[in-house]
């Protein structure tokens, strides 16, 4: 049976977002890797990439 709330309201609300911005974080990342963004990161190592890259 349910008794009591194991989260608070803010921490419910912060989960309920994680849930409904997965789907979008997912196609974010996809496009970045369907373009090369995110192979040509990789290839710049530890020093990154600047915007006029």
């Amino acid at each position: 049976m349910y008794e009591q709330d194991s989260l608070s309201a803010l921490d419910a609300i912060t989960e309920a977002q994680r849930i409904a911005f997965a789907p979008m974080l997912f196609q974010t990342a996809l496009c970045l890797r369907n373009a090369g963004v995110l192979s040509y990161l990789d290839r710049q190592g530890k020093h990154g990439a600047t915007l006029a890259d």
